[in-house]
């Protein structure tokens, strides 16, 4: 592929998906200063009666997901990690050290949830890549 063929991927949305106990005004911050909406499941509330049905429009409409596994990996992050990179969605899992090694075989980019600062190197690499 020639350089000047590639083009920056454009974000306009990002599914966030995260417990409530865990503060994710950094990651809201970056985004907003980006110009990406954050979309959560709240924004659908109303529009579908299955939890199913809200967390696939939610990834569906959005063009990066970010996925905090706070307290590890459970069947319904696993579902939305499935979901979103069988819609080719750029994929990143905030999760403790240990979940990351013992689930790094999922193509997604994992991060340790205790290292803020390489959460947003990471989500501005992201941001400037390539398609």
């Amino acid at each position: 592929m020639k350089p000047s063929s590639r083009r920056k991927r454009s974000y306009r949305f990002c599914y966030l998906s995260a417990p409530p106990s865990y503060d994710t005004s950094y990651i809201r911050s970056f985004l907003k200063d980006k110009e990406i909406e954050v979309l959560t499941l709240e924004n659908y509330v109303g529009t579908s009666t299955s939890v199913i049905n809200l967390l696939t429009q939610c990834i569906s409409d959005s063009d990066l997901i970010i996925l905090v596994a706070k307290l590890g990996l459970y069947p319904m992050s696993l579902f939305e990690i499935g979901y979103a990179l069988g819609q080719g969605k750029r994929t990143i899992v905030l999760a403790p050290s240990g979940y990351i090694e013992a689930n790094k075989d999922l193509p997604c980019i994992w991060i340790d949830i205790d290292k803020p600062d390489a959460v947003l190197f990471v989500l501005q690499q992201v941001l400037a890549s390539p398609k």
